[in-house]
């Protein structure tokens, strides 16, 4: 699987309130006002102040698109077995071109179980993450053709949790940064820098 685009769902948790679920929560937990699990205590939300424009065109040709961000928020569940879980999402927020053509902005939601393993070709991370995703169609209401090859998949990460409760996420496998974040003694959170996706 190609996860270049796919980031944790790195791809990613928490977005901003123009996105909703399409169902209610059954969870029986605690909620934001969007449908997402809260946040853990001690971690930001990854997708305050985002900038949602900036994609109108490419090479000065207006063309269907969107600006994109992979968030991703992990709880530690078990210390003994390493094992965290959590939620990556991609989030998408349309251009004017899209809209014309039907597109709207949109969620991707993947729910994601972890394991602390190797940190593969990051010799400075001090944590890695073998990741499984699995597409949460009832909180996802993107267009089934932007994600339906990629609903489900692998990933291993690499994470270099800093002073000051900051985190540097990396590909493990290649040892390529991705996303930065906030971490706790339970709690890892990242987002990626803007980029544009056209469609």
């Amino acid at each position: 699987m190609q996860l270049a685009r796919f980031l944790i769902p790195a791809t990613l948790l928490a977005c901003s309130g123009r996105f909703s679920s399409k169902a209610d929560d059954d969870t029986g937990g605690a909620t934001t006002e969007n449908g997402d699990v809260d946040l853990p205590d001690g971690i930001d939300d990854p997708t305050a102040d985002l900038d949602e424009g900036g994609c109108e065109d490419y090479d000065g040709t207006p063309i269907a698109g969107a600006a994109s961000y992979f968030v991703g928020v992990y709880t530690l569940e078990d210390a003994d077995t390493g094992s965290w879980s959590g939620t990556e999402q991609w989030l998408l927020f349309a251009n004017e071109t899209w809209v014309e053509a039907g597109g709207y902005d949109c969620t991707v939601t993947w729910y994601a179980q972890a394991v602390e393993g190797s940190t593969g070709s990051c010799a400075a991370c001090d944590l890695g993450l073998s990741v499984s995703l699995t597409v949460d169609e009832s909180r996802t209401d993107c267009p089934d053709g932007l994600w339906e090859s990629e609903a489900n998949g692998d990933v291993n990460y690499g994470v270099i949790r800093g002073s000051g409760g900051e985190s540097q996420w990396y590909f493990a496998d290649s040892g390529t940064w991705f996303a930065s974040g906030e971490y706790t003694d339970t709690a890892l959170s990242f987002i990626t820098e803007k980029s544009c996706d056209w469609f």
